[in-house]
């Protein structure tokens, strides 16, 4: 072999090592030095608004008591057990179901703590339990039919909540074949 030759073959041989540390080491790396700085950036964005966000803190965190504060005064005004929502659902389901029920007035009272025994077998005072119940009385007055008068009182009697009667007040209208009353609807959670 010549001496141009070895330096041909020298120079296809450096070529060849440059090609394969280019494309084999130089390229890959550069396509992840680039997909790296696309991740940095990314990051970069996030702390940024992170930062912001963390100097807001003090306001987040107002807001926050301020709304944990009115969650706490609505909880108060409406106590837990049976919220008054659900006593104009169960009088409007009420209403639906029976067909010639017109309640006239409804009106929601203070929760009041009933305490009641429990163990009715036991008469002796150290053996006995008692409970708390709360009960919110709903004062009604309606008109309906005698037939659906006692279709209400058993709709009363057999709804999956307990709900009891008290304070029973009812007026027979002959003229109207109608029968007018005010009762206590006892709703207990």
């Amino acid at each position: 072999m010549t001496n141009k030759e070895k330096y041909l073959l020298m120079f296809l041989g450096g070529i060849i090592v440059v090609a394969i540390y280019w494309f084999m080491i130089y390229s890959p790396l550069q396509e992840k030095s680039r997909l790296m700085g696309k991740e940095i950036e990314a990051l970069r964005e996030e702390q940024t608004f992170l930062a912001l966000e963390y100097a807001n803190k003090e306001v987040y965190l107002s807001e926050t008591l301020e709304a944990q504060n009115y969650v706490q005064r609505v909880n108060d005004s409406f106590p837990a057990g049976l919220v008054q929502e659900d006593i104009i659902y169960i009088m409007k389901t009420l209403e639906d179901t029976i067909d010639s029920l017109n309640i006239q007035t409804y009106s929601i009272g203070k929760e009041m703590v009933v305490v009641q025994n429990i163990d009715e077998e036991s008469k002796t005072d150290e053996n006995t339990n008692y409970e708390q119940v709360i009960q919110i009385p709903v004062s009604v007055n309606f008109e309906t039919t005698y037939n659906d008068y006692k279709q209400m009182l058993s709709f009363i009697q057999t709804y999956p909540s307990k709900l009891s009667v008290g304070n029973m007040n009812a007026n027979s209208d002959l003229v109207n074949s109608q029968v007018v009353s005010t009762f206590d609807i006892f709703f207990t959670p």
